[in-house]
């Protein structure tokens, strides 16, 4: 088990051209805020003071902001390693920039066949996807991919991993769907505790890959298994400390993902000048919730508490690297 690098990730648009059935940020055509370059610039500036090394360039579609490559090269001249995720239907972005300038590239794929991605994320975007990763990897980016685990394409896993490891890609990480933004409309999609633990165990039963590493959020785990974690681990919640800063298009950022619905949870907020840090609505949360092991979870944020499994903080990971 590993606990996440600091990092910051820069949502700099909602805008975006799909719309997603589980969209946490709640992307789509009509959306319109987008973080304006003197905000973009003052941002990395702060962080990087802070320690923070990443940065993960995202959206909504990231390539949709005007400053998708300025802040790409901004990043890079102060220092940060730099990645990109995309839902890869802009390949043609690609053709614009040398693989030496980001870190990694990250696509969103769901299922391993195009009736069951399609079916979340939009027809022929399966389809899309893939040329992308088949341009990119020889093309020389180090390409990842993020699968968000649901109650369709839990049977896949196995099929996806095979596929994507074959295509080259170095890292599949695993989510969880979470009911937030536009899965609260599509409840179908949504699993629980115990089907997130059995997805578990098919990644672990199929981590043998030649090339692709596996990583995934332990997320819910038994009361037993998490007296383990505590006994070997200085575990805690980070929400006013954070390992990850998510920064939102409207220029507030916050410690935890899953309290970014929130904004008397937020940690600040960027201007175009400075960056106003306010933390004392987190850390009075994170006080009075102490006893909890993830309180954005057992408060009922993002999903029903269930008494059955411990949820343990999303910043916890396991990572299974690729048999050589």
């Amino acid at each position: 088990m590993q606990i996440d690098a600091k990092r910051i990730a820069i949502y700099l648009t909602n805008k975006c051209n799909l719309r997603c059935k589980h969209c946490f940020i709640e992307g789509s055509p009509q959306n319109d805020e987008f973080l304006n370059w003197k905000q973009i610039k003052t941002a990395l500036a702060h962080f990087i003071d802070k320690d923070f090394r990443h940065v993960e360039v995202t959206g909504g579609e990231s390539c949709l902001s005007p400053y998708f490559l300025p802040t790409i090269r901004e990043a890079k001249s102060l220092g940060y390693t730099v990645g990109v995720s995309t839902n890869g239907t802009n390949s043609h972005i690609f053709t614009k920039f040398d693989p030496k300038l980001v870190d990694k590239v990250t696509f969103s794929l769901d299922g391993a066949t195009a009736k069951t991605n399609d079916d979340l994320r939009g027809k022929g975007v399966y389809d899309q996807v893939i040329k992308s990763i088949k341009y990119c990897v020889p093309s020389g980016f180090r390409v990842e991919v993020v699968y968000t685990v649901h109650k369709y394409n839990i049977t896949e896993i196995a099929a996806a991993i095979k596929l994507l490891d074959d295509l080259g890609v170095k890292r599949m990480s695993f989510n969880f769907i979470n009911n937030t933004g536009t899965a609260n409309f599509n409840q179908d999609f949504l699993i629980n505790p115990k089907q997130w633990i059995d997805a578990k165990k098919i990644i672990t039963a199929n981590s043998k890959t030649k090339n692709m590493g596996l990583r995934y959020p332990l997320l819910f785990v038994t009361k037993k298994e998490f007296e383990e974690i505590k006994k070997n681990y200085d575990y805690k919640c980070f929400i006013a400390d954070p390992v990850k800063v998510e920064l939102y298009p409207d220029g507030y950022f916050y410690g935890c993902c899953f309290t970014t619905k929130s904004k008397e949870l937020s940690l600040g907020r960027v201007y175009e000048d400075r960056v106003d840090t306010d933390m004392t609505n987190a850390r009075a949360y994170a006080k009075k919730y102490q006893h909890l092991s993830c309180p954005a979870v057992q408060t009922g944020l993002v999903f029903p508490a269930n008494n059955r499994y411990v949820p343990v903080c999303v910043y916890y990971k396991q990572i299974v690297e690729a048999d050589h």
